[in-house]
């Protein structure tokens, strides 16, 4: 099930993102908090199973997708393609994120949803590709 999340969902969703983080961006030191901190003032969507197992995160103003993240026990299994799917409802197309170039897992799973490069750029991370989907 995908729903708008509540703050009750916020420690859960937290944990997802420091996990996923430490997974996929092992330079880095993330900690809790940054959960809070990197999606103030966006709105969140959860897929729930029982309890929280993976968010989307949206700058709507610019429909920009600023987070996506699913447990890793609960990766490849859909939640994923779900969150993107469950945009369609509200938020009007295109849709834009940027994704680290290292980061080959998630560009290939944006790509193989229809995500197309439309440019790159260099930051502290390192490279990076803005993607953007339209019909």
């Amino acid at each position: 099930m995908i729903r708008k999340a509540q703050p009750a969902d916020y420690p859960q969703l937290a944990q997802i993102f420091l996990d996923a983080r430490r997974q996929v961006f092992p330079w880095q030191i993330p900690v809790l908090s940054d959960f809070e901190q990197q999606t103030a003032g966006e709105i969140i969507y959860v897929a729930v199973e029982k309890k929280p197992v993976g968010f989307i995160s949206i700058w709507e103003p610019d429909r920009f997708i600023h987070h996506l993240y699913v447990a890793p026990q609960h990766q490849r299994c859909g939640i994923g393609k779900q969150l993107l799917d469950s945009l369609r409802q509200w938020l009007p197309l295109p849709y834009q994120l940027k994704c680290v170039a290292k980061n080959e897992l998630a560009r290939a799973f944006y790509t193989k949803h229809g995500w197309r490069e439309i440019s790159r750029g260099t930051s502290a991370d390192g490279e990076y590709i803005i993607l953007e989907y339209r019909l």
